[in-house]
């Protein structure tokens, strides 16, 4: 059985023309893979930079998968809101990325 650790962070954002992001983010695999320890998405808290523009999460990313077959590829995804006043948050950017796991 093959195994997978993927262990980082979400460093943070900048660029943004808003300010109080926060980061939802995801990791979807193939039927294959089954997580063994860990949350596979999750949501940073919000930043709002009173200096600059980049906003800092240091988000922690711990994931451990297990895997009788090898799968192509898995993507990760994630969203960076903003946070208004208002009930509502807007999505400002997504970017979903493949990457190949053999």
């Amino acid at each position: 059985m093959a195994e997978l650790h993927i262990i980082g962070q979400i460093i943070g954002a900048s660029g943004f023309p808003q300010n109080s992001l926060f980061c939802k983010w995801g990791v979807h695999t193939g039927g294959a893979w089954r997580l063994l320890s860990g949350i596979k998405e999750g949501q940073t808290q919000v930043d709002n930079p009173q200096t600059g523009d980049m906003a800092y999460w240091s988000h922690p990313i711990d994931l451990h998968y297990a895997t009788k077959g090898l799968q192509v590829c898995s993507t990760r995804g994630s969203l960076i809101n903003n946070l208004s006043l208002y009930p509502k948050n807007y999505i400002t950017n997504m970017k979903v990325i493949s990457s190949p796991l053999l």
